[in-house]
């Protein structure tokens, strides 16, 4: 998928790994999302590449951003008295 320069590939399914996935940069690393169908791996490329082109290089949904966010309130309710 390329929106106005920005690339994020689609891969296609292989026997080894029966899912489309599609590959982008995230706060200087490079994250993999799998998907099942064309429709939603496509849809998701194009917002990506969008949000790519404004700017955002952090991504719409970092699943380790996620988790530190509940590391961090986990921290927070244990320090708690």
């Amino acid at each position: 998928m390329t929106y106005r320069g920005v690339i994020v590939p689609i891969y296609g399914k292989t026997t080894r790994f029966p899912y489309y996935r599609i590959a982008y940069p995230a706060d200087g690393k490079r994250v993999v999302r799998a998907f099942k169908d064309y429709g939603d791996v496509k849809s998701v490329a194009e917002a990506q590449a969008r949000e790519l082109y404004n700017g955002n290089h952090l991504g719409p949904s970092l699943p380790q951003l996620r988790f530190t966010a509940r590391e961090n309130q986990r921290n927070e309710t244990l320090e708690q008295p």
